[in-house]
C-alpha cells in the first residue's frame, strides 16, 4: 500500500536503514513513473469493459479493481453506480469524512484526457444532488494537487 510505503519509508530514514529506504524509494518511484497524464474515455470505458473497474473523479482517473473487496461500504455500489461516468459528487456524497481522500493517492493511476471530459456522463442512478459542492472541489483539487 502507497500510505503504508510513505510511512515505511520516514521510519526508515530516521532509523537510517539505507536498504529499506533505498526500496521504499524505488516502490514510490515505480509508483509516479506509471502515472499518466493523459487516459482517453475511450480506453477508460474499454478497461471497464474487459473486467477492470477504472472510475473518474473530476477527471482523476482511479483504478479500484483490486481494492474493490475492501470497500468499507461493499463491493456492489461502485460498479453499479460509478462506472462509466463522472463519480465525483457521489464520492463526496458517500464519503463525508475527507480521510477517505487518502485511498485516492494509492488508486489514482493519471488524468482524464482534457478534451474527453465532455464526453463523461454523469452518474445513471443516483437522485441525489446534481452537482458535487464548491468545497469538495476545492478540497479534492487541493489534495489531487498533492498527489500528482
Amino acid at each position: 500500500e502507497l500510505h503504508e510505503t510513505e510511512q515505511l519509508l520516514g521510519a526508515a530514514a530516521e532509523l537510517r536503514l539505507i536498504g529499506l529506504q533505498r526500496l521504499c524509494e524505488k516502490a514510490l518511484g515505480d509508483y509516479h513513473s506509471s502515472i499518466r497524464d493523459e487516459i482517453p474515455w475511450e480506453e477508460v470505458k474499454q478497461r471497464n469493459a474487459n473486467g477492470e473497474l477504472l472510475i473518474v473523479i473530476d477527471g482523476c482517473v482511479c483504478n479500484i479493481t483490486n481494492w474493490l473487496e475492501h470497500h468499507p461500504g461493499g463491493n456492489t455500489i461502485i460498479p453499479e453506480q460509478a462506472v462509466n461516468c463522472d463519480a465525483t459528487v457521489l464520492f463526496e456524497v458517500y464519503h463525508a469524512s475527507r480521510e477517505s481522500f487518502l485511498f485516492l493517492k494509492q488508486l489514482y493511476i493519471g488524468e482524464l484526457r482534457v478534451a474527453d471530459r465532455h464526453l463523461v456522463p454523469p452518474p445513471k442512478h443516483f437522485t441525489g444532488q446534481n452537482e458535487p459542492s464548491a468545497t469538495f472541489l476545492e478540497q479534492l483539487r487541493e489534495f489531487v494537487g498533492q498527489i500528482k
